[in-house]
């Protein structure tokens, strides 16, 4: 994993995505609205695209290929998950999943700008100086859907050792943060949970991301082994337990990012499946972060069904190819039967199994957190609603892309 020498953003799997990073955002040639690129062919193209250079009314023309690859699932007539065949499956995911490069620009341009105005907030509040600077969530362990991923910053600060100081600071900090970035930025306000300031901010396509920014304790970097930092979370609350796993997040992403890209994709048809026909089929509106806004149907979480395909292709021997059909028919056969879940990934998670605590059944347990049930939700022992997600899996099943798989052949 690669640092940023200018920023100290880190999450760089090679020199050339860093090299990338550092020439969108520490450049030598200045543009008039102050921005710096490394070449003047980016700058061009930066100008061309922005709404600052080009104005409202010729935007759409300036930067109609990036825009309509965001538009394209709304202008194409995008084919209905459940008419897929089998060998339509791949060529589905590539075209209507996977993240392109303009969407993965636009992405980078919204991070880009706000690691920026982050490094920059110590002279507005001191407390919140980062340490580090890190892109989590689906985007950070690359299971991004096209047009669909949140940006989520983890935020190392640089003046906390523990996470019970933090805790004890973090409503002043959120409301300082939040005010930040709501002064110094083209973020618009979401909300503020108990751990995160969330806002939407709008890239120069004309793109709207919601963004989640959750400030955390580099305990491993501080220098805490796992195991101490295992047996410091064995006496903690249950709300310090979540932000742990926050501070925890370098093991998550250690875990999921490494997986092989096929395994990837079908956890990204799998969250697109969630998107498409279960939540935008269940709720009248979908709101900006509705899983967190609304608190029914509580669906499970993008993190937890991420667990569940590794779960079964850890047994079928973590295969580097599969036929996609066969692990999905098994997934979702799972998530049928999901009182029956007792997952632990042994082959993945990052303590000992003499520490795991499971205090009921059915679970999942979080590899990077020994105190984190994933089937019950992650504070309070509130389970996902897994019965909901039940009909809607059969409703799969019985489509003709798996007639012939028999849930007892998984492979």
């Amino acid at each position: 994993m690669r640092k940023c020498p200018d920023c100290s953003m880190v999450g760089f799997e090679s020199k050339a995505s860093l090299r990338r990073h550092r020439r969108a955002v520490h450049g030598f040639v200045v543009c008039d609205c102050r921005r710096k690129f490394l070449k003047s062919e980016y700058m061009a193209q930066h100008r061309a695209m922005s709404r600052v250079h080009n104005g409202f009314s010729n935007q759409f023309a300036a930067s109609s290929s990036l825009i309509r690859s965001f538009q394209g699932l709304a202008i194409a007539s995008t084919p209905d998950l459940y008419s897929l065949q089998r060998d339509e499956v791949d060529t589905f995911i590539s075209n209507y999943i996977q993240v392109d490069s303009p969407f993965r620009y636009c992405c980078g341009e919204v991070i880009d700008t706000l690691v920026r105005k982050l490094h920059q907030i110590v002279e507005f509040a001191a407390k919140l100086e980062p340490r580090e600077i890190i892109k989590s969530g689906s985007l950070g362990k690359g299971t991004a859907v096209k047009d669909r991923a949140d940006i989520d910053l983890v935020v190392m600060l640089n003046n906390y050792r523990d996470v019970e100081q933090l805790m004890r600071d973090m409503e002043g900090l959120l409301e300082q943060l939040e005010r930040y970035l709501l002064r110094f930025t083209q973020a618009r306000h979401q909300r503020r949970t108990r751990y995160s300031v969330q806002v939407e901010i709008t890239c120069s396509s004309g793109h709207t991301h919601d963004v989640d920014i959750l400030p955390a304790v580099d305990l491993l970097g501080l220098g805490s082994s796992r195991k101490e930092i295992f047996q410091k979370m064995k006496y903690a609350s249950k709300v310090d337990i979540h932000e742990y796993s926050v501070s925890l997040a370098p093991l998550q992403l250690g875990i999921i990012k490494p997986l092989p890209a096929k395994v990837k994709s079908l956890i990204k048809l799998l969250k697109y499946w969630k998107d498409k026909k279960l939540k935008e089929r269940n709720e009248a509106e979908m709101p900006s972060f509705a899983e967190r806004k609304t608190s029914s149907p509580n669906w499970p979480s993008s993190y937890a069904l991420e667990l569940v395909v590794i779960n079964a292709w850890n047994d079928a021997g973590n295969p580097e190819d599969f036929e996609m059909t066969k692990i999905l028919h098994a997934v979702l056969t799972s998530l049928v039967n999901h009182k029956n879940f007792r997952i632990v990934l042994k082959r993945q998670m990052e303590y000992s199994m003499d520490i795991v605590q499971i205090s009921k059944t059915p679970y999942i347990m979080d590899p990077a957190n020994p105190f984190n049930d994933m089937y019950h939700g992650l504070v309070g022992g509130k389970a996902f609603n897994w019965e909901q997600v039940v009909p809607e899996a059969k409703v799969w099943l019985s489509k003709p892309l798996f007639f012939g798989d028999n849930s007892s052949k998984l492979w």
